[in-house]
């Protein structure tokens, strides 16, 4: 992937390994939305040498294996220790479950934000034309724990002026990638979404896994609320 150096502040992206690793229902990647994003607001972006090797350890300790989860935590903080000048330059994951896993693990000296919260609040180095299609919203466990749905909500606000959010679920039942193993989990938690759908015909949340669940349970795409801020965005001339 090519990095944009801009003439903007310097920025540190970190891609989660979900979103390396799972394609989106359509259109761009998650990692190539963002670093398209981050081009078109002109920040410098910097990455980690070897970030395909470096995981936040919620995947080893959501399984009991707590040594390899805080190995892994442990190397991603020295890794991104060393490129963020010892936490003078910000961090962006665009996994929430992720990003909020990074905040609560690695030392508070590093600032870590979650990709939809930091473009939130940046939503005005960019010409946004709205879409035209009606759509879904969901926020995720971890970013309604970490206080931040509301930015998903002005994320997708500026995108479209048809929007719905799903109602009355607080959890989609992936539960990481136990999903994939114990369906019924998410089968259960997500029984009444369609219903809900009306004349939605995309969704976006921002977590690729959730993603996953909410398209079976909903009959429409969920992609990322990073990819659909990229579509509707152009450079601020």
């Amino acid at each position: 992937m090519t990095l944009a150096q801009g003439d903007g502040p310097k920025v540190i992206y970190f891609s989660s390994c979900v979103n390396s690793v799972l394609a989106p229902e359509s259109g761009k990647s998650t990692p190539k939305s963002v670093l398209s994003l981050l081009k078109k607001a002109g920040f410098h972006v910097l990455m980690p040498e070897s970030p395909k090797s470096l995981c936040c350890g919620m995947p080893y300790e959501s399984k009991g294996f707590d040594k390899s989860a805080k190995n892994k935590t442990l190397e991603l903080q020295n890794s991104l220790w060393q490129l963020s000048d010892q936490g003078r330059i910000a961090i962006i994951c665009d996994n929430s479950p992720c990003s909020y896993h990074m905040i609560n693990t690695l030392t508070d000296k590093l600032k870590v934000l979650d990709a939809p919260s930091f473009f939130a609040q940046h939503l005005d180095l960019f010409k946004i034309t709205k879409t035209q299609n009606s759509l879904l919203t969901f926020s995720v466990c971890s970013q309604q724990k970490a206080g931040e749905s509301a930015a998903l909500n002005k994320i997708a606000q500026a995108c479209s002026q048809k929007l719905k959010e799903v109602e009355e679920i607080t959890c989609c039942g992936f539960a990481g990638d136990r999903g994939f193993s114990h369906p019924e989990l998410n089968s259960s938690s997500l029984k009444s979404l369609r219903d809900q759908v009306g004349k939605c015909t995309k969704g976006y949340s921002s977590s690729r896994s959730c993603e996953i669940g909410l398209k079976t349970h909903s009959g429409i795409p969920f992609n990322s609320i990073l990819q659909l801020l990229d579509e509707c965005s152009a450079p601020k001339e």
